[in-house]
Parts: C-alpha cells; structure tokens; sequence
C-alpha cells in the first residue's frame, strides 16, 4: 500500500513541480550465507533554472538473512544543486528519510562543495551524517576528479569516518565515453561499516556500462565484493527516460 500512495503522489508531483526525466533502478546483491538483497528505485529529475536542478525519489530494499528473517526499507530521496558560475563552484545537498530501518540508513543529509576553479579538475568535499538503528556517523569525504579529455577522466574519493574511532576507505575509477556508449571502471578498499555497527575490512571491484540516447540512457552495473564480514556480488541495471 505504501508503494501505490508513494507512486502516486510522486505522478502528481511530477505533473507541476517541472520535472524533466525519470530514473527507474534495479538492484540485487547475494553475499552467501551472510544475506541476500534486492532493490527498486524510483528517481525524478528537474530544473529550476540554468544553475539549479533538484531529484525527488523513493527507493525500496528488502534483505533477507535467513529464509525466515528479513528486513525492509522504504526511503524518501531529495537532493539539490545549485551552480555558481561566477566563482567557478556548484554545491551539492543530498538527503534521505527511511524511518526505523535496520537495513542502511534511517537518516541521512550530505552538503558537497565542489570547485572547478583548476583547469581540468573537479575537487570537493563532502560532509555526511547518517543515523543508523545503531548510532550516528559523521564522515568526510575528499574527491578529485582530473579530466583527460572531454570524454575521459580518473577520479580518486576517500572517506573519513568516525565510529568508536576513525576509520578510512577508498575508492578510485577511470570513466570514459565513445560516441553513444561509456563506461566506468572502479575499484575500491579499506574499512566499512556494516549496518550493524561493525568495521569490514574489504575490497571491491565495479564496472558500469551505458548506452546513452537523446531519449535518455540504460546502464549496467556489475561489482564485487570481497571482506572479511562477508564476500558476494551485485548486479543492478536502470534506465533514464528523457521527455
């Protein structure tokens, strides 16, 4: 029920609130005999003006431990950018609501300067707080992204977290495009925190392909993941449809 009264208020949102495309998302993960998951999103897009765009979003994950216990999440998802052309900058806010969740965050708010200042590079940091059913988060996270051409670029992100003490993970990506197809190579490792407060030593390996169009783009996304908590993999595919 909650699906159908989310689904329609975000229709009708989305008849006046200048929406412009749609994000529609999949995701399923299988992590042995640790949990299974698996994953819709729904994401609408829009624009303000030239320096403001804005999402609103739901999103719904159901986890399964065992065969007979299992968890649900149903979250809310905004976020906004606004661009600051005259100082070279764009500032980036992203939230999330999911109520009393197990299963991720129960809520979540990032506010992400960035510069492009510096030919060819993208630098920002990002500050997040995230509630869990088993505490809160705070973390840092610096990114820098160098483009090799227009349609090339490596990137680097590191993430500072504190939770009974600090910790770190990593991630570094390659992204390119050729013509209508691009694709982003990933990989990344360090320490995560699991949902039930516990610190995973890991690594992970990530690749997305997509097929872009005038109408929109499809993407697919395959990752793998290797820690000590537990090891698995995920694929996801979505779809953005452009009106």
């Amino acid at each position: 029920m909650i699906k159908f009264v989310l689904a329609s208020v975000f229709f009708s949102f989305n008849a006046f609130a200048g929406f412009e495309s749609v994000d529609l998302s999949y995701a399923k993960g299988d992590y042995g005999n640790v949990y299974h998951e698996a994953g819709e999103r729904i994401q609408f897009n829009g624009k303000s003006s030239d320096t403001n765009s804005y999402y609103l979003g739901y999103e719904h994950i159901h986890r399964d431990y065992t065969p007979t216990t299992g968890f649900d999440r149903d979250a809310i998802l905004f976020g906004d950018t606004a661009v600051f052309k005259k100082y070279h900058s764009y500032l980036e806010f992203v939230g999330a609501y999911a109520g009393d969740t197990v299963v991720g965050a129960q809520t979540s708010a990032s506010l992400i300067p960035h510069t492009t200042y510096f030919s060819k590079w993208d630098l920002s940091m990002g500050f997040h707080y995230a509630h869990y059913a088993t505490g809160d988060v705070y973390s840092l996270q610096p990114q820098a992204i160098f483009f090799i051409t227009d349609m090339t670029s490596i990137g680097h992100s590191s993430w500072f977290y504190e939770d009974g003490g600090w910790h770190h993970a990593h991630r570094e990506f390659l992204r390119t495009r050729y013509k209508s197809v691009g694709a982003e190579i990933s990989w990344a490792g360090g320490e995560n925190r699991e949902d039930v407060g516990l610190i995973d030593q890991f690594d992970s390996y990530g690749l997305t392909v997509t097929y872009y169009h005038r109408l929109g783009h499809i993407f697919l996304n395959l990752e793998d993941y290797q820690g000590h908590m537990r090891s698995g993999s995920q694929w996801g595919t979505g779809i953005r449809w452009i009106w």
